[in-house]
């Protein structure tokens, strides 16, 4: 690394890239005259750019996934060049060594078998590939996934197909593992070839257990195949004894820990809840009083006629009552409006249905539900329900809405995937595995799930949500209805199934909602603690004034993100609320309103860009249902800095102080000077420097409010029009607006080395505006060939007129610095 580092270019790359960093080739060559340390950006460029391994990450490791490209992330082009390897290797019989991946869900699993199978393609010219899932919406899923390998996937359609296809020898082939079997019971096909690659997707659902002879059907239709099996969630201890069904464990797994480290994931939070099934109405009442506590008399009356029309609908239980109540408040409260979706696992389809009634007597959310046929089952424990009135009713309306199962499944899911209705999607088993939409946030669990299905059920609310305009997705929710357990280390242990697993496996998965609300306190106090100078905690002004710094306003909006996080997490659980002193919880509400706004009013104040998705619908909701005033610090609307009338308008109504309009106006006017900077360096830089001086002058107290109110509003006007008192450009060179600002330019380089000579720099201004214009068509300045010629010329006009005709010896590096500042300049003023 450090070879690479300070080894000097050659002739060939210093050329080409002289003509597009020319103005950093000065400083590039100062830190080249002695040995340099390697930085962390150095490792990065290296490891990253060397063009043999670009070349192979643009090769092999970027796909259209969509309409999206996309490029692999580390875990996935370790993975894949490791496997690379392993497949190299054969045993005695010549079978190529396969192996099990395991990467957390949410991870890229399955591009990360896009990945492979496009490599393998590469690597062994003669391989063909078979994907295999268990189900039939994952073998469409990743049918479509694998159509980014640029080969045209064919799915097997029945067992006989399968066969079929793989005696025609097709290059990629997707199939559920049944149908080796169902092939296998018309005849017996078997393909000896060591060249066929098996990606097995989910392989701890149909290798091991009670289906384990679906693998050997496999085998024996594939003998001398390379078996590679993935999977996305932790590796129970018993099926870590089996990988020779596959071979060893492929590294680097990757946790769920290290998916939330790296951001590819957000954590996931779990809290068990309370179901009243009693029907004793002290008890009830009493659950419906906690559950309703932020809501007015009118509401909470509206509600108790709602639950008493619920208990009147035909065979529904207290228990679905309870739960349906529940889960409508709780994302009523903290996902409804943001955008942000929720899951529901209901026990069966009639309960499905049944909490769909539910939600919809209660009008509190929007609800579908998505299951599937009368006669499907749903999960190996599930009761047959293929006679069941109600649920082949509620089929049967489905199949005339959406005129087929799949319609219907597509319309809801895409509907579902959308901002719009509906909120919450019931299900029963379906949607609960390999089923991907980032919006879903919280899942209410109404049922048991065994073994990796709660590990893949409560992964489908862990995909990072990052939509233009949407709301923040900082964690997925978890709400377990199974019993009265509020404790995250004896709910995960009342699930018999999770005793395979190791302790550390789970740990890494889950985190407690408490534990999270339990962080409220301190980073409250942070956030407090960056404002203990200031006395009066009304004083909006003095507040804004604090945070006139960038480094402090930098740390309060860390803090602030902090605390309004783990708040927002903190009032969506019924325990915390209820076990927190009301004087000490409003004291936070009001809080979140105050610094809200405070956060709003200085980052238009001091004109920065600030990224709201993360504040403005959840928090605007909280705000809205848990704080009734914020009349502390009023948010300041933007303001046009060029309306005076606008703001003498806000001056009058005493809106804002002249500080604060001063402050808008002033950040706003630099902001605005760095984006027009390359269109007339010197001026700008002129104009900057009085404005901050103007900034430090009110900061430092040299001057009142209404003076550097009125010096803002002057420097303002300068700006706009481009108007500088002191204006020393030669008469002859005004009149060309380009020439003014290039004279600007080449009279800064030139007095840096002793030739403050105002006369030369206006003819060497004149004359490269005069060889820029003429060159210049439309695309320019991305134009290599105009960029030659351009230089050409300005090199003749060097030589012939200031060398050969004047007897001038400069500096060709001061000259070429010129040249290159001017065309700096130049790219932007002259645009077309």
């Amino acid at each position: 690394m450090t070879t690479s580092r300070n080894r000097p270019l050659d002739t060939v790359e210093g050329k080409r890239i002289a003509l597009d960093f020319a103005p950093f080739m000065k400083r590039h060559h100062g830190l080249m005259e002695k040995h340099r340390f390697v930085t962390p950006l150095d490792e990065t460029l290296v490891g990253l750019c060397r063009p043999e391994r670009f070349i192979r990450l643009m090769r092999r490791y970027m796909l259209f996934d969509g309409p999206q490209k996309k490029v692999a992330r580390y875990q996935q082009v370790i993975t894949v060049e490791n496997l690379l390897k392993h497949v190299e290797e054969k045993d005695a019989k010549g079978r190529r060594k396969g192996g099990v991946v395991w990467h957390t869900q949410g991870s890229g699993k399955s591009l990360t078998m896009v990945m492979l199978a496009k490599a393998i393609a590469i690597q062994v010219p003669t391989a063909r590939i078979v994907i295999v899932t268990d189900r039939t919406d994952l073998d469409d899923q990743i049918s479509k996934t694998f159509k980014a390998t640029g080969q045209e996937p064919r799915r097997a359609a029945t067992g006989e197909h399968l066969l079929s296809l793989i005696e025609n020898k097709t290059p990629v082939i997707t199939t559920v593992i049944h149908k080796f079997r169902a092939g296998l019971n018309k005849r017996r096909v078997a393909d000896d070839s060591p060249d066929i690659f098996v990606l097995v997707d989910e392989s701890h659902r149909s290798q091991y257990g009670n289906l384990d002879s679906l693998h050997a059907r496999m085998r024996e239709v594939l003998p001398n195949a390379c078996f590679i099996a993935f999977t996305g969630t932790p590796i129970a201890k018993k099926e870590k004894s089996t990988f020779t069904k596959f071979g060893e464990l492929v590294q680097p797994s990757y946790s769920m820990r290290n998916a939330v480290e790296d951001k590819a994931v957000v954590p996931l939070l779990y809290e068990g809840r309370e179901v009243v099934t009693d029907v004793d109405d002290r008890q009830i009442d009493r659950w419906f009083e906690i559950h309703t506590r932020n809501l007015s008399d009118e509401q909470r009356a509206d509600l108790k006629r709602k639950m008493s029309r619920a208990r009147e609908i035909e065979g529904i239980e207290s228990r679905l009552q309870s739960i349906a109540f529940d889960v409508g408040q709780h994302f009523a409260a903290n996902f409804k409006g943001t955008g942000l979706k929720g899951q529901l696992a209901a026990p069966s389809k009639r309960a499905a249905i049944q909490l769909k009634k539910l939600f919809d007597t209660f009008g509190v959310v929007t609800t579908e539900v998505v299951i599937s046929a009368p006669e499907m089952r749903e999960s190996e424990d599930e009761i047959d329900e293929s006679d069941d009135d109600l649920v082949r009713s509620f089929w049967r309306k489905m199949m005339e809405r959406y005129g087929g199962e799949e319609a219907y499944n597509k319309t809801v899911i895409e509907q579902f995937k959308g901002p719009g209705a509906p909120d919450i999607v019931i299900v029963v088993e379906k949607l609960l595995t390999g089923f991907d939409a980032p919006r879903n946030t919280v899942l209410y669990l109404a049922r048991h799930l065994k073994e990796h299905a709660l590990l893949q059920a409560i992964a489908r609310v862990n995909r990072v949500f990052d939509e233009e305009g949407g709301p923040a997705k900082p964690f997925g929710f978890i709400i377990d209805y199974n019993g009265i357990l509020k404790d995250l280390t004896d709910a995960l242990a009342s699930y018999d199934a999770l005793e395979g697993f190791s302790e550390e496996d789970i740990a890494r998965s889950v985190l407690a909602i408490r534990d999270e609300a339990e962080k409220v306190p301190a980073v409250h106090a942070a956030l407090l603690d960056i404002f203990k100078g200031v006395s009066n905690t009304f004083d909006a002004e003095a507040y804004a004034r604090l945070l006139s710094d960038e480094e402090v306003r930098t740390d309060f909006y860390r803090r602030f993100s902090e605390f309004s996080r783990a708040f927002t997490v903190a009032l969506a659980s019924p325990s915390f609320v209820e076990s927190t002193k009301p004087d000490l919880l409003q004291q936070w509400k009001d809080d979140l309103g105050r610094f809200t706004s405070l956060r709003a009013s200085v980052s238009l104040r001091y004109g920065e860009r600030v990224d709201w998705r993360e504040y403005e619908k959840r928090i605007r909701h909280l705000l809205d249902r848990h704080v009734v005033s914020r009349e502390v610090v009023g948010i300041v609307e933007p303001l046009n800095i060029f309306d005076d009338i606008a703001i003498e308008a806000r001056r009058k109504e005493k809106v804002a102080t002249d500080a604060s309009i001063a402050d808008t106006i002033a950040h706003q006017l630099t902001r605005s000077i760095e984006e027009k900077w390359d269109e007339d360096p010197i001026l700008f830089e002129k104009f900057s420097k009085l404005v901050q001086a103007t900034i430090a002058d009110f900061h430092k107290g040299r001057i009142d409010e209404l003076s550097y109110l009125a010096k803002i509003r002057e420097l303002r006007d300068k700006v706009q029009n481009r108007q500088d008192d002191t204006d020393p450009t030669p008469a002859r060179v005004r009149s060309d607006s380009h020439a003014r600002v290039f004279w600007g330019l080449a009279r800064r380089n030139l007095d840096g080395v002793g030739l403050a000579d105002p006369e030369l720099a206006a003819d060497i201004a004149l004359e490269l505006s005069k060889i820029i214009q003429r060159r210049r068509k439309v695309g320019w300045q991305n134009d290599r060939d105009v960029e030659n010629a351009i230089r050409n010329d300005v090199d003749d006009f060097f030589f012939e007129e200031l060398r050969a005709k004047r007897g001038l010896i400069i500096d060709p590096g001061i000259l070429d610095t010129i040249v290159d500042d001017v065309l700096a300049s130049a790219r932007v003023r002259l645009a077309q």
